[in-house]
């Protein structure tokens, strides 16, 4: 049993969802397909994880370093999670 999240704008109920979401740091531009992130019901405000934000910012971060380094220009970063079938049984039966 999972306990009921609110939105920190106006306390909306937040449920799960998997999307696609594009976040730019260190101006490297990255897009994550597949990402569970926490919406709100209400004003449709994504929640992110802590963990996951810190590792695309130390991501960007190194990706920046070297292509500064290395003097190549970072396009475009995609990153892509498995979908977990228990999860999205119904994408699964559609597919299946």
């Amino acid at each position: 049993m999972s306990e009921t999240r609110f939105c920190c704008h106006c306390a909306g109920e937040l449920r799960k969802e998997s999307t696609t979401v594009g976040l730019g740091f260190y101006n490297v531009p990255i897009w994550i397909k597949n990402v569970k992130v926490d919406v709100c019901s209400n004003c449709k405000v994504r929640h992110f994880d802590a963990a996951l934000l810190d590792l695309i910012v130390k991501l960007a971060r190194e990706l920046r370093q070297t292509s500064d380094e290395l003097g190549l220009k970072i396009k475009n970063v995609e990153i892509e999670f498995e979908m977990e079938k228990e999860d999205n049984k119904d994408v699964y039966k559609k597919v299946e």
